[in-house]
């Protein structure tokens, strides 16, 4: 369930007039919606219904790539994406396939949670900061958004 919601709300082009707290809400409450009741019907007509299963492993595999590239494609800096797949096959590599899964959903959030600071500082740049008062950077964000996407001023005057 997180890794749908987290894929749909990471990649989704949300609109200006769209609340983006409103929309990651809805987007993840509809999913568990869904696995609720997939999972109830499955539970309920499963029996019911026989079919091989042989592949499924694959459509799963192939799912996790497809989700990966995606967010590889939109991001602009890979840092957390290869720190992802090298601590994977790091615990590939201690652990085995068998045990390895545990492992690296232990250390990647672990190791991303150290550098949290210096990969945001890195991604941001040095002028992300606050801008300082009186600064131009300090009154373009003052102005609005019109209707035809163009910034403006307090005024309405276009920045």
């Amino acid at each position: 369930m997180c890794d749908e919601s987290f894929s749909i709300n990471y990649t989704a082009s949300i609109p200006r007039d769209v609340d983006k707290g409103w929309f990651m809400f809805f987007v993840t409450m509809l999913n568990h919606f869904y696995w609720f009741s997939g999972s109830t019907l499955g539970g309920i007509f499963g029996s019911l219904i026989h079919f091989d299963t042989e592949g499924l492993d694959f459509v799963m595999t192939a799912m996790f790539v497809v989700i990966f590239l995606e967010l590889w494609l939109t991001e602009k800096n890979h840092v957390s994406s290869l720190l992802g797949l090298a601590l994977s096959l790091l615990c590939l590599t201690a652990f085995g396939a068998d045990n390895f899964i545990i492992p690296s959903m232990l250390v990647i959030p672990a190791v991303l949670t150290m550098i949290r600071s210096p990969l945001e500082k890195r991604i941001k740049g040095p002028a992300s900061g606050p801008a300082l008062p009186g600064s131009k950077a300090s009154h373009a964000d003052t102005g609005h958004i019109s209707n035809d996407g163009k910034k403006t001023g307090k005024g309405g005057e276009q920045s």
